[in-house]
């Protein structure tokens, strides 16, 4: 008989429609017996589904008074691990070591066994796809000039979130919305976004969780919001400045010790977990979610 267990609180609050892709790179001594390895890391991965056996589990759901749960069931199929020589097609360890593992050199139709997305034939010229004449910035050569000493204000995440959520709010182009009041009075309401993404909380707590915790601790930060009009505004760079505040100003309310236990505290203690909704307006609405 299968065995069942609930997911943590947590886990039940974040949104139904999430994943997390991790790519880690090891090296190799040169003239390894490739197979030998990979045969060894199949036994310890036998090894810890045995000792963890919800990690080769399915997550699914059940229906009890209190409402829809999520709970994780022991699989009974195993898991598959395959193993892909990609010699001479991926960069050398070296190569990508030197340029910070970028993603965009490791292609999910590469490493994936099965596609994500079926692959038919096209009928279109590819050239139509070409967005290359619709990116504009700054050479590589003018980008090496630019001193590498980072500001104090604003991490470089925080201004590049704030780039994002700017140009992604620029290109939607909202407009705003006039009102009429029961005595035929119009006024313009406001539009107003935020940018809603998560946050490791692991190393935000007092002390530190350790490295053996494999429970989740990404916890979802809203920024207040701003209006449009200042957000996307052309004149100055003063939205992208305030955009990249505003984020930094989020990050910071939750650094004090007892923001994380508390808010752990607050979803554990209703009866259903998944009451609570963060208040983000991003599917045909006007906020941002960053969501990697």
């Amino acid at each position: 008989m299968l065995s069942t267990a609930e997911a943590i609180p947590l886990d039940m609050n974040v949104p139904r429609l999430y994943g997390v892709r991790w790519i880690l790179c090891f090296s190799l001594l040169a003239n390894v017996d490739k197979a030998q390895i990979y045969e060894g890391l199949k036994l310890g991965l036998a090894h810890t589904i045995y000792a963890i056996p919800w990690i080769a589990g399915n997550v699914s759901t059940k229906v009890d008074p209190k409402g829809i749960r999520s709970q994780v069931v022991d699989g009974s199929g195993g898991v598959k691990f395959l193993s892909k020589d990609l010699s001479g097609i991926l960069p050398s360890y070296a190569e990508l070591q030197n340029k910070h593992f970028p993603l965009s050199k490791f292609q999910t139709a590469q490493l994936a066994t099965v596609a994500v997305i079926p692959e038919p034939p096209h009928v279109y010229d590819p050239i139509s796809k070409d967005r290359t004449p619709l990116m504009t910035g700054y050479p590589v050569a003018d980008l090496a000039r630019f001193s590498e000493t980072a500001a104090s204000a604003f991490s470089t995440n925080d201004a590049l979130c704030a780039f994002l959520w700017q140009r992604m709010t620029r290109a939607r182009n909202p407009t705003e919305v006039e009102e009429v009041d029961i005595n035929g009075n119009s006024k313009i309401k406001l539009k107003m976004s935020s940018l809603f993404f998560s946050v490791n909380r692991r190393r935000r707590r007092s002390p530190p969780l350790p490295p053996t915790y494999l429970g989740n601790v990404f916890l979802a930060v809203t920024t207040e919001r701003l209006p449009i009009s200042i957000l996307t505004a052309t004149d100055s760079d003063s939205g992208l400045c305030r955009a990249a505040a505003t984020i930094r100003r989020s990050l910071n309310t939750i650094n004090s010790p007892n923001r994380v236990p508390l808010e752990i505290g607050l979803v554990d203690s209703q009866p259903n977990p998944t009451d609570y909704k963060v208040a983000y307006s991003g599917f045909l609405g006007p906020d941002i979610s960053a969501t990697s």
